[in-house]
């Protein structure tokens, strides 16, 4: 399955706002229907309330013309009929809505036999794509089957602080929903709450809008140190930026002596910690709660900050450091919290 292009989801960050208050009010506020293989259209209905006159539509966001309502227009208070139909689509998860004035009522159709499935193995870090073990604050990438909405997803925000439901799917590590950065149909990216620090193991287990995963346990380390890299498979060019702000490359290498910044996830927990899914002001920059140590070309580089990266998700990590002399090339970097290690195959471009 081709990678996400996490550093993009990082950057990318839906913002959420406030919206308008509704004219009018629905009851049930919101339609999900379960349809087996090879179902016939089906119907709900639902009590649109408020004053004057009403305009009511319907849409998909995915799946086709599945979903019509009826009446087009009337005097409210009314009655509307919702038709969902089926025919023709595969297995999965489609969402649509219903317009009614300044009034949304989303509809999700389920169809054939969508129930989630993670395998074991189906967490991994998601720079590094190192499995095993997790650790506070990782953001981690899962691999499944049906374990997120039919359509990709990137992450919501709501005052300052990522959301843990998106598009109906949560990640429960422990008993703590994970801030989910993207969800993709089966493909998931979260941040493991830093509430996990000092526990053995952990039981995972994610949620669709049908049902949950069986729960399964994964060990907890301190750290689980990985870089994020430019084609973010995980080996390769770092997703690194020279002094001036470019992107390094073997094109554009740093310079001996100059200061370089890359990006990592699984460095450990915060000093003092933040909420889950916080997103970093430059203005308030807690600390890792263990000192990195970082070499370049097998040369130890000075470190000049390593900690949350401003404007990105608690669980990104930013480290500065400056580049040893006596190096060329494309050179090994290595990231190291206590005894943990990132994992080899790891490059950096200098001149």
């Amino acid at each position: 399955m081709p990678k996400v292009n996490l550093v993009r989801h990082l950057i990318w960050v839906f913002i959420g706002t406030c919206c308008a208050a509704q004219t009018v009010t629905t009851n049930p506020a919101s339609v999900i229907q379960v349809f087996p293989s090879n179902s016939r259209p089906a119907t709900a209905t639902v009590s649109i309330t408020g004053i004057g006159s009403v305009t009511i539509n319907a849409a998909t966001a995915s799946g086709g013309n599945w979903l019509s309502v009826t009446p087009a227009t009337g005097t409210l208070p009314l009655t509307a009929t919702i038709t969902m139909d089926p025919t023709g689509l595969p297995d999965g998860t489609y969402l649509g809505s219903v317009a009614a004035n300044a009034g949304t009522i989303p509809v999700t159709i389920l169809v054939g036999s969508p129930g989630p499935q993670l395998p074991p193995n189906g967490i991994v870090n998601a720079a590094s794509y190192q499995g095993g073990a997790i650790s506070p604050g990782e953001i981690v990438a899962l691999f499944g089957t049906n374990i997120g909405p039919q359509i990709p997803y990137s992450a919501q925000v709501w005052d300052g602080v990522m959301m843990t439901r998106l598009a109906g799917t949560r990640v429960w590590i422990g008993n703590t929903p994970a801030p989910v950065i993207y969800a993709y149909p089966n493909q998931l990216a979260v941040v493991v709450p830093y509430e996990i620090a000092g526990q053995a193991s952990v039981q995972v287990q994610v949620e669709n809008l049908v049902a949950r995963t069986p729960a399964f346990s994964v060990p907890v380390q301190s750290a689980t140190p990985g870089f994020f890299t430019a084609n973010s498979s995980g080996i390769g060019q770092l997703a690194a930026l020279n002094q001036d702000g470019s992107v390094n490359s073997a094109s554009n290498p740093a310079d001996q002596g100059s200061v370089v910044s890359l990006y990592a996830t699984g460095m450990g927990a915060l000093n003092p910690t933040v909420p889950d899914g916080t997103i970093i002001s430059s203005s308030t920059l807690p600390a890792l709660a263990s000192p990195v140590r970082v070499t370049i070309g097998g040369a130890t580089a000075q470190v000049l900050y390593a900690g949350p990266a401003p404007g990105l998700v608690a669980g990104a990590i930013q480290i500065n450091v400056m580049v040893p002399s006596g190096i060329t090339g494309n050179v090994a970097a290595v990231a190291t919290v206590g005894t943990l290690s990132s994992p080899g195959g790891c490059t950096i471009s200098v001149r």
